[in-house]
């Protein structure tokens, strides 16, 4: 990593793509969202993962920041976009400060780690308070519809509680072969 926590692309989706993404998400159900190790209290949102068909293209233009991303800050060995996870955050909702990640106890059912984490804002700022992104002790500041954030996967982060309107995000984890 080149001394940056993060990326902010303060256009990085316009508004067909956030409509694209909430309209798919409105197909599914919303469950509850839970941690890796489904620890009570830690989080508070609602979620559903969307089908990464290459048709809705969704992946293919994530990946596509997240490699420029990698690019200029982070050199990471990446390979492929996970899952994409829409999540909506209503009043008193929240997730706990946590990592996407962990390099002390990685999880290791697979051959690859998450090294790079992004987190799409679908909304406008101004239709949600609260539920500001915070990464190590910073609030990232989304100025608009379609603001994504770039982030190592292993650093600390959390979303505050929204104190009124309706946030909603689409995450998603950019895997590489395991750390090393």
């Amino acid at each position: 990593m080149r001394n940056v926590p993060f990326l902010v692309f303060p256009e990085a989706f316009g508004d067909d793509f956030c409509d694209a993404v909430i309209q798919s998400a409105s197909e599914q159900q919303l469950e509850p969202g839970r941690t890796f190790d489904d620890k009570e209290g830690d989080r508070n949102s609602s979620v559903t993962f969307l089908n990464p068909s290459p048709s809705l293209g969704f992946s293919t233009a994530i990946f596509d920041l997240v490699s420029h991303a990698n690019m200029m800050a982070f050199g990471f060995d990446i390979s492929m976009c996970a899952q994409l996870q829409f999540t909506e955050y209503t009043e008193g909702q929240f997730y706990a400060v946590h990592a996407d990640e962990s390099l002390i106890h990685p999880k290791r059912d697979s051959m690859f780690d998450r090294k790079l984490s992004i987190s799409i804002l679908l909304v406008n700022p101004l239709e949600f308070s609260g539920g500001d992104l915070v990464i190590v002790g910073e609030k990232v500041e989304l100025p608009r519809r379609g603001s994504a954030v770039v982030f190592p996967s292993f650093l600390q982060h959390e979303v505050t509680p929204v104190t009124s309107g309706v946030r909603k995000s689409l995450v998603s984890w950019i895997q590489g072969p395991m750390w090393r």
